[in-house]
């Protein structure tokens, strides 16, 4: 998601993309989360439009603080511009769609506030906020005892989904996770944007694979693990939030050593927890290479 291209696809077009591409998912994750529930009366009209509100507030308040951030407390002549070609609003979106359903408004919040101001204040630092922030949130809910991924028809409903729905979006995961058709569909759009990191999505689902491959000798069951990786939410994480330019490698080698990373540490975490272990693969691994990174530009500047 880089601002900066030699194209004819402009900034806007770009952005414009971006925000279309997550209709589907904000829609298909409403009628999941939301409509399924309120059809069967386990849930009421607010908690029915949750997903859209989440996306909603994200953008609304993301564009609220890039205002007061640049025009109030910068003072910057050129904060119209700022805001413009800022992804910030796009990503803060993303975070509410990897989020689950029954999060606190009032935390959703606070922790939302958080990462636009880690966004706007420290991008500089390229920590992949978005993960770092979804780890907050969910360690505030666990402290809460209200870490949980199931809606509430989850909740009322025993459930026991073959590997063919839970590629089709039937998978309990974040808000706009859970359908991998959807996602893979919307990947094939992005690939319109030259600035997309297409292959980082390709490299780590690669890696995953070749790494259940390599355990299935030691008597892991390949069709409990494809249908463990279509519900730990690595196509949604691989797609959007691994493959975002400010905080993955620029060079292709340093790339494919951060794809690798995630895909192997993402599949031994998912072992400990099938929902934050993808993330927290990600940060290790957007860590790890930000590391090396700096070593590489150490070594070149004493020369």
């Amino acid at each position: 998601m880089n601002s900066y291209l030699k194209s004819k696809i402009n900034n806007k077009i770009i952005k414009s993309i971006y925000f279309i591409s997550l209709i589907p998912i904000i829609l298909y994750a409403t009628y999941k989360n939301g409509y399924i529930p309120y059809s069967k009366h386990l849930c009421s009209f607010s908690y029915f439009i949750k997903p859209l509100i989440l996306s909603l507030l994200s953008y609304v308040f993301a564009i609220l603080w890039e205002y007061i951030y640049y025009n109030l407390i910068k003072k910057d002549k050129d904060y119209l511009i700022k805001m413009k070609n800022s992804y910030t609003s796009l990503y803060s979106i993303l975070f509410s769609l990897i989020v689950p359903i029954n999060v606190n408004y009032f935390i959703y919040i606070l922790i939302n506030f958080i990462l636009l101001v880690m966004l706007t204040c420290f991008k500089k630092i390229r920590i992949n906020y978005i993960v770092l922030c979804r780890i907050l949130l969910v360690g505030i809910l666990v402290i809460l005892g209200k870490y949980s991924y199931n809606n509430v028809f989850e909740n009322n409903v025993l459930t026991s989904y073959t590997t063919f729905d839970i590629f089709f979006g039937h998978a309990i995961t974040s808000i706009g996770a859970s359908s991998t058709f959807l996602i893979l569909l919307v990947y094939l759009g992005l690939l319109i944007i030259p600035s997309y990191k297409k292959n980082i999505l390709l490299e780590i689902i690669g890696t995953y694979l070749i790494v259940i491959l390599i355990f299935s000798i030691f008597g892991y069951n390949i069709k409990e693990e494809i249908k463990l990786m279509l519900s730990n939410e690595i196509f949604f994480a691989s797609c959007f939030v691994a493959s975002i330019s400010l905080f993955s490698p620029i060079t292709i080698k340093m790339e494919i050593l951060y794809s690798t990373l995630i895909g192997i540490i993402g599949f031994v975490l998912c072992k400990f927890n099938i929902h934050e272990g993808i993330y927290l693969s990600i940060l290790i691994s957007n860590v790890i290479y930000l590391i090396i990174d700096k070593i590489g530009n150490l070594k070149v500047s004493n020369k």
